[in-house]
């Protein structure tokens, strides 16, 4: 199997990962707004829930481990923790 065609695969699993990966940079070098980074990151969970929702288990590649309403449920929780975690955090 070549490179280009797991790329089309797997784009929703490297969506996600990009969106978090942007916000982990937000909390890592900007400092002042660590929280957009949290939200950003609870996003990209979100985005997950949202593309496990709405795509097959074949075209959501490695966003699908169990069934869909419960990958679904747990991408959905991971983000809403995120933002609760988030809030309850002392601002500096």
């Amino acid at each position: 199997m070549s490179a280009a065609r797991i790329a089309r695969q797997e784009w929703p699993f490297a969506l996600v990962v990009a969106v978090i990966v942007v916000g982990l940079l937000l909390v890592s070098f900007v400092s002042r707004h660590w929280l957009r980074g949290v939200i950003v990151i609870a996003g990209g969970f979100a985005l997950a829930a949202v593309l496990r929702l709405a795509l097959s288990p074949q075209q959501a590649g490695l966003l699908a481990i169990r069934g869909r309403g419960f990958d679904a449920f747990c991408f959905a929780l991971v983000g809403v923790l995120a933002v609760i975690f988030g809030e309850l955090l002392p601002r500096a």
